[in-house]
């Protein structure tokens, strides 16, 4: 199934970045000590993805984020695939 929709988006990618910290770590759960930092970044009224790795990434990063912020809950979804070109 194939959704094409013309209406054009701005779209904004970037790094979760602090100079004295670092780039997010990208191994294993280590990222998710950080998860405080990304959720002060979340904007609830806005549509936002978070891209992981894993199956599990996805999953622990979602546990994290709603038990950071349980009223996003109704907000908040998880899906786990992956993207092609």
């Amino acid at each position: 199934l194939v959704i094409e929709d013309s209406h054009r988006r701005e779209i904004d990618v970037h790094l979760i970045y602090d100079e004295g910290r670092g780039a997010m770590p990208f191994m294993g759960y280590a990222g998710l000590q950080r998860a405080e930092e990304l959720a002060a970044q979340i904007d609830p009224s806005r549509s936002q993805i978070i891209f992981t790795n894993t199956r599990a990434h996805a999953e622990a990063w979602y546990q994290k984020i709603t038990s950071l912020r349980p009223e996003w809950s109704a907000v908040t979804a998880l899906h786990h695939g992956s993207l092609s070109r």
